[in-house]
């Protein structure tokens, strides 16, 4: 029977209670290499990956060199 959210425990020196939703530690999630040059996250860098990754690279060189020739005429 749970009261407050707590539930009994049992132990050789008696019966304490605890929270209902402790957890015991089986529930640890495993720690997730993150792979920079993974765009859509599918854990695999692929040429799709590699296409977007390049053409991000030229457009912002393009609009760089455009922010460039803006400052120089003005």
């Amino acid at each position: 029977m749970r009261q407050a959210g707590m539930k009994p425990k049992s132990h050789s020196s008696g019966t304490y209670w605890v929270r209902a939703n402790a957890r015991n530690g089986k529930g640890k999630t495993e720690n997730k290499q993150v792979n920079g040059d993974d765009l859509n996250g599918d854990g695999i860098v692929d040429a799709k990956d590699t296409i977007i990754k390049l053409w991000l690279w030229a457009l912002g060189g393009f609009l760089g060199f455009l922010l460039f020739l803006f400052v120089m005429v003005m």
